[in-house]
């Protein structure tokens, strides 16, 4: 089977975010995709992989500001 640390696996995936030319918070699904596909972490419990990304992203980017959850009103 597959065993990475916890430690290991945030330092590979704060390691692709570095080198990637990301722009912010809205290239979280397609990295989280890439890592999948494209790195050794495949075999990598993909929920590990979803926080690890979004820790890294906390780190690079800052907090992820919540949309506005309010609607034009409808005519």
């Amino acid at each position: 089977g597959f065993t990475i640390s916890p430690e290991d696996l945030y330092s590979k995936v704060h390691g692709y975010i570095s080198a990637a030319n990301l722009s912010g918070w809205s290239d979280l699904g397609r990295t989280i995709g890439d890592l999948k596909l494209k790195t050794d972490l495949r075999w990598a419990n993909p929920l590990e992989v979803k926080n690890a990304s979004e820790k890294a992203f906390v780190e690079v980017f800052g907090p992820k500001v919540a949309a506005s959850k309010t609607k034009a009103p409808v005519r």
